[in-house]
This record gives C-alpha cells, sequence and structure tokens, in this order.
C-alpha cells in the first residue's frame, strides 16, 4: 500500500564521466531534444534507478558537475515508485525531470 511509504527529499551530485557511462538515448517531446540517461543508485539496502530528463541546450551549459535535486524513496514492502520530480541545477534553476523507482534484489 502506498501508505507504508515514506519519502525524504536530497540532493546527488553527477560528474560528466559518470554520466557518459550510463544509457543515453534521445527523446523530442514538444519540439525540445530532451537527453535521457539512466542512473543506478544504491541507497542503503536497496537499488534505486534515476532516469534523468535534461534539455539538450541545458545540458550544454552545465559545467562538470551536475547537481541533481532528487526525491528518494524508503521502500518498506515490495513497494515500487515511479514519479516525476523536477531536477534543480546549483542555481535553482530546473533542467529537466528524474524518475526514481526501485529495483528488485
Amino acid at each position: 500500500m502506498i501508505e507504508k511509504q515514506t519519502i525524504c527529499q536530497g540532493y546527488i551530485c553527477l560528474h560528466r564521466k559518470d554520466i557518459a557511462a550510463d544509457y543515453v538515448d534521445f527523446h523530442n517531446k514538444n519540439n525540445d531534444l530532451y537527453i535521457s540517461m539512466i542512473l543506478f543508485m544504491k541507497i542503503e539496502n536497496s537499488t534505486h534507478m534515476m532516469r534523468l530528463y535534461l534539455k539538450d541546450e541545458e545540458k550544454k551549459i552545465l559545467d562538470e558537475f551536475l547537481v541533481c535535486e532528487i526525491v528518494f524513496g524508503q521502500f518498506l514492502d515490495q513497494i515500487v515508485l515511479m514519479k516525476n520530480y523536477p531536477i534543480l541545477d546549483f542555481q535553482g534553476k530546473s533542467v529537466g525531470t528524474a524518475y526514481l523507482t526501485e529495483i528488485g534484489e
């Protein structure tokens, strides 16, 4: 049940060399080119997958480090969280959308 799920907010700092090693795809939405990246994160005892959507022109202006504001889900059962959250850079500007979900072990 969804009420067993607790949410906390946090930040993750991604280095460009790490992003390049992840799956990257391109999407067109509303005539904008988005770059889609899937990142796998180990948080305590569970593995999470995060998908980032960045507008192409916004990715180009980012510096070497990308600080993403994401939401972590703590799963008490086999609950899967699949929601979208805005990604903010270090200046607070929205640079995309994050999808965070749990990958069962």
